[in-house]
């Protein structure tokens, strides 16, 4: 009897785990996407200033891309998602294989985005590291251009692109 008694509690605490361990999972599946459709136009500029470039972040098909990055090589990206409270979290990382990668990690109050980004760009004589921050309203407007547009734009971004990127 009290072998099965240790069997039962024993069964029960791998339940318990499991849900613990497959709860977050659903929720992450719940919010994966839910900024989908979703359009922030704001301000980009070195972190710690006011901005200095107009901007515009897109979400749609489950991936996020910036209306400044994408004509300099940066692809469209998955992004991630939790809710916390009245904010929603997000944070992805948009790579280009000849200017680096691009990390936002960002905070959704109301209609207002808030994200942080860390430019980095390794290469074998010196590296980029720098920090950027972008700040934005919800648009009303629909987002026209689709993840998969974009990354066309992105992977046919030539030489020219370099000089009109800016800060790259």
């Amino acid at each position: 009897m009290h072998g099965r008694s240790i069997r039962g509690v024993f069964s029960k605490a791998v339940l318990v785990g499991f849900a613990l361990v497959l709860a977050p999972a659903g929720l992450a599946a719940e919010l994966h996407g839910r900024l989908d459709g979703m359009r922030f136009v704001g301000m980009f500029g070195p972190d710690g200033q006011p901005g200095d470039r107009k901007d515009t972040l897109y979400f749609g098909d489950g991936q996020f891309w910036s209306a400044n990055c994408v004509p300099c090589g940066f692809s469209p990206a998955i992004y991630w998602v939790r809710q916390a409270g009245d904010e929603i979290h997000f944070r992805g990382e948009m790579a280009s294989p000849e200017r680096g990668m691009f990390t936002y990690t960002g905070i959704i109050r109301g209609k207002r985005l808030t994200a942080k980004i860390h430019w980095r760009q390794e290469r074998w004589y010196w590296s980029i590291d720098r920090d950027f921050r972008f700040e934005g309203t919800l648009s009303d407007g629909a987002v026209t251009e689709s993840a998969s547009r974009a990354k066309v734009r992105a992977e046919s971004a030539g030489p020219k692109a370099r000089d009109q990127c800016g800060v790259l």
